[in-house]
């Protein structure tokens, strides 16, 4: 659409159909005195069609009457006469109004933040960080300033090593990169350091590459005694400092105690449910239901929430929550001692592999139990181990010095 068929559509636009034995001296006149006309045609002998805007089609008439032509309008079109069809409906012009006040409003402020690319570091602290930066959802476009914002996250947030951020109209992008964590209990240069146990155990077995080894097959430790020494002493060279290398594998424990009652209180469903919906927009949320709470005495809970876009970055994201209730029931419950001793087991047993460090390899199982005076059984698992127990520790500068000047 040219400039002049866009002025048209603003203006209103007419298609007119003139009769009558001089129709090209109507067209020949009426531009001769600066009307708008165009797209004229001539479907037939003594016809012309043409079109014209509304302030022109009324100084038409005086040159149709010495044309002897007979002028009429076979079509309206144009912004006039949209308004002008809506004029009693204001409802749906105050509707229209604001749908273009939204667009104005959303094509110049912040509708939606992605954060992408953290894994350790979490989504909700860069939001916050952002948010204290001054860039938020709702914010003005031509606020933002970048370099502000970049530089603050870098100085707040310690694991952070950069920082993208790119705007896709209302869209805002938040790329980032970690720092690389650095691996518990090792230093990456070559500072002398001893090899400690990291827990309690009985030594069976050492893989010494480095170091003087403290400790012999069998022999009992307890945490945080030093297993490999970083400080080596010979004949031809005397003292000196080294970081101690190779793995100690010990016999280690790890043992949970809980009381299991032979009487307790079981919830079961009932196949009642009911969902609630919600949806949030910029930070706002509207609610779908009536009530509030648990719909149920006795209830299971549950929530998931999905992301509605439009194809474009113009609108912001629609958030639809759905919240899910599943009714329950309680019943008692009765079981036998050796019921309980076998629920125990499974549960302590799988608890406690859980949080066996990795490469650990569990040698046996011990079950016991007692009965308590409250008339639980006591369940007691015991996992007998084989693990390296060696960690790093590096020998503090004091030491170093005295040591140096002794030499």
């Amino acid at each position: 659409m040219n400039l002049e068929a866009l002025l048209l559509y603003f203006r209103g636009k007419l298609t007119v159909c003139a009769d009558g034995p001089f129709t090209e001296r109507l067209i020949n006149i009426c531009m001769h005195r600066g009307l708008t006309v165009c797209d004229v045609k001539k479907p037939g002998k003594n016809r012309v069609v043409f079109c014209t805007d509304v302030d022109s089609f009324k100084q038409i008439r005086t040159p149709a009457r010495r044309t002897k032509s007979h002028v009429r309008i076979i079509k309206r079109s144009g912004l006039p006469f949209i308004l002008k069809r809506f004029r009693h409906r204001k409802l749906a012009l105050g509707g229209v109004a604001a749908l273009c006040a939204m667009l104005i409003y959303c094509s110049t402020h912040i509708m939606g933040i992605t954060v992408f690319g953290n894994t350790r570091i979490d989504t909700d602290t860069i939001l916050r960080e952002l948010s204290e930066a001054g860039l938020s959802v709702g914010v003005k476009t031509s606020d933002i300033n970048s370099d502000s914002v970049r530089n603050r996250l870098m100085t707040k947030i310690d694991d952070l090593a950069w920082l993208g951020i790119n705007a896709n109209g209302s869209h805002v992008y938040i790329e980032v990169v970690e720092r690389i964590e650095k691996e518990k209990g090792i230093n990456k240069d070559d500072s002398p350091c001893n090899l400690i146990a990291a827990r309690d155990g009985i030594i069976e077995h050492t893989e010494v590459r480095e170091g003087q080894t403290l400790v012999k097959n069998g022999s009992g430790v307890a945490e945080g005694d030093v297993l490999v020494s970083g400080i080596v002493d010979n004949a031809a060279e005397g003292f000196r400092f080294v970081r101690a290398r190779g793995e100690v594998y010990a016999e280690t424990k790890y043992s949970e105690t809980r009381p299991y009652p032979l009487s307790y209180t079981e919830s079961t469903p009932t196949g009642n449910t009911k969902k609630r919906y919600s949806l949030t927009v910029l930070n706002h949320t509207l609610p779908l239901f009536f009530g509030s709470g648990n719909p149920y005495t006795q209830a299971e809970h549950s929530e998931q929430t999905h992301e509605l876009r439009i194809p474009t970055d113009l609108l912001p994201s629609l958030f639809v929550k759905c919240e899910e209730y599943s009714e329950t029931s309680s019943r008692e419950v009765k079981r036998t001692p050796d019921e309980a001793i076998d629920t125990g087991s499974a549960e302590l047993s799988e608890e406690l592999r859980s949080k066996l460090p990795e490469g650990t390899e569990v040698k046996a199982v011990n079950v016991s139990h007692t009965l308590n005076e409250h008339g639980e059984v006591e369940v007691t698992v015991e996992l007998l181990c084989r693990e390296n127990i060696a960690k790093p520790s590096v020998i503090e500068e004091p030491l170093l010095d005295r040591e140096q000047s002794d030499r």
